[in-house]
């Protein structure tokens, strides 16, 4: 009788991933200790790490999906890095090339937080007399009557001539305005002036405008500054001249380092930063520069809108306004560092104009 077949073997079972460990490891960056203690897993004894603690160590992952979240990455996935992990000391010397280092960064022209718009009530006058004396004692007085509340501010000019033989008053201009630091705008509703660049020409007008108004913000610099990079083989100082006159002076850690908004130039010039190797001996780099302020920085742009009535006789009469509407409109955009676009249009009855145009940086020989 035949032998009965054995019985299948069970099919295998999963294979357990095994349960990753958690490393509390002192860092050292390059031979320096950065006296922090960073939060590691090892799985299949593969070293991870957050992408945003590597970025607090100062190790950029090329991932900027990853660079604020707990998304693990693999220390040995970045390239040129390389590391040693010693388990006694529960400590890890991470050995990063200068192209994986995020670059320690000064920004010589950061910007402050806006500060809360506030606004009080009161009333401002100001003026300037003239007389002569002569025969018909001639006596000239310009005011301006300026009134300001949370709701804007109301303002009129004007001047007065006051002779033996006659006597009268020309208004200038009046209007109201409200500005938004918040936004950078100003809407004024009254007496304006068009906006222009520079191949048009400004229009004296009744009615409403709304512009850019970077006179907010005072410390916001308009047009594009250059950054100078470097790298210093051990921590120092650095220390920045343009056209020899010390601009700005800072320690930095080893590693590169980038110095945002070089201050102090307009025009061509010549920048110089200045660092130390290992031996203490001075390591400076010269480099040229040019800045012009008529352009505009990357993604910045300045515009304006306005539409009324063409003011006439400005100076000698104080209502006299043409009867048809005109509008106008002006935009500058900048690009990048090296061009800025502009376009203007304006109308009125019969007449249509309009033009575009562009700033471009052609090296350090102007724009």
């Amino acid at each position: 009788m035949p032998a009965p077949a054995p019985a299948p073997a069970p099919a295998p079972g999963p294979v357990p991933v095994p349960a990753p460990d958690t490393l509390f490891l002192d860092v050292s960056l390059n031979g320096e200790p950065t006296h922090r203690i960073a939060r590691f897993q090892r799985i299949d004894g593969r070293l991870y790490a957050a992408s945003a603690d590597l970025n607090d160590l100062g190790v950029a992952t090329g991932d900027r999906a990853h660079e604020s979240s707990n998304t693990l990455v693999a220390l040995d996935t970045l390239a040129g890095l390389r590391y040693d992990y010693d388990a006694a000391r529960q400590t890890l010397d991470l050995r990063v090339p200068d192209a994986l280092r995020i670059p320690h960064t000064f920004d010589t022209r950061a910007l402050a937080a806006t500060p809360p718009a506030s606004s009080g009530r009161g009333f401002v006058l100001n003026y300037d007399a003239y007389a002569q004396t002569l025969a018909h004692a001639p006596l000239a007085v310009w005011s301006e009557a300026r009134y300001f509340d949370p709701a804007g501010v109301f303002s009129s000019t004007g001047i007065a001539y006051l002779y033996d033989d006659r006597r009268r008053y020309v208004r200038y201009d009046t209007s109201w305005s409200h500005s938004n630091p918040g936004t950078l705008t100003t809407t004024q509703i009254g007496d304006t002036i068009s906006s222009s660049l520079s191949w048009t020409r400004s229009l004296r007008l009744g009615g409403v405008q709304w512009r850019s108004n970077f006179g907010l913000r005072p410390d916001l610099v308009t047009f594009p500054v250059p950054a100078l990079s470097g790298s210093a083989v051990v921590p120092t100082s650095v220390d920045l001249y343009v056209n020899n006159v010390r601009q700005f002076s800072g320690d930095v850690p080893s590693g590169p380092f980038v110095i945002n908004s070089v201050p102090g130039i307009t025009g061509a010039g010549n920048a110089t930063v200045v660092t130390r190797d290992a031996l203490g001996r001075s390591i400076a780099t010269t480099i040229p520069l040019y800045v012009d302020t008529r352009l505009l920085a990357p993604g910045l742009a300045s515009y304006s809108a306005e539409a009324g009535f063409l003011r006439r006789a400005y100076g000698n009469d104080s209502f006299d306004y043409a009867r048809t509407p005109a509008a106008s409109g002006s935009l500058r955009y900048g690009i990048s560092e090296r061009l800025t676009v502009e376009a203007h249009a304006e109308a009125t009855a019969g007449v249509y104009n309009a033009g575009a145009g562009a700033l471009a940086r052609l090296g350090e020989r102007g724009v």
